[in-house]
């Protein structure tokens, strides 16, 4: 399996969270722009330091949600999140999920940024919209744009700069 390659879409997926309740990746976003780690398993060493690492408070973050996808079970994740805090929002993966993204387990951790407007028409298109013409780049330099119908037929454009 090849994994996404560059401008593919991240799926939406379930993923269970530390406390062991299922998240919807679009849905834990808070508005802001998204970065999706894949990472090895929650007991490995080196796995906790990358975490560690991502974890810590800097500014350069700025409103950026991080969500780390580690290849464990919830209760792992609660032992992982007691030492780290809550900085980066932390999914299960039984190594499917990873798998699919990126084509292999993970030898180190990969990284992952969601399209602000490829998040709103998913969410759209589970609640009855349908899909235009997909998110893609603008021909104004630094836009994104996509279109969708309501399920009335009315056009909306969405864009990001």
């Amino acid at each position: 399996m090849a994994g996404l390659s560059l401008g593919d879409r991240i799926p939406d997926f379930t993923r269970s969270d530390a406390s062991g309740k299922q998240q919807f990746f679009y849905d834990v976003h808070h508005g802001q722009p998204v970065v999706l780690f894949l990472c090895g398993r929650a007991t490995d060493a080196a796995t906790r330091a990358d975490l560690t690492a991502l974890a810590r408070p800097d500014q350069r973050w700025g409103t950026v949600t991080r969500v780390a996808l580690v290849l464990g079970s919830p209760a792992e994740l609660a032992t992982l999140e007691k030492d780290l805090g809550k900085e980066v929002i932390l999914l299960a993966d039984d190594g499917a999920l990873i798998q699919h993204l990126i084509g292999a387990p993970p030898s180190a951790m990969n990284a992952l940024v969601l399209d602000e407007n490829l998040r709103i028409v998913e969410r759209l298109v589970r609640d009855g919209a349908s899909s235009v013409w997909g998110p893609r780049s603008s021909p104004e330099f630094g836009v994104r744009m996509a279109f969708v119908a309501d399920p009335e037929g009315h056009l909306i454009e969405l864009l990001e700069r």
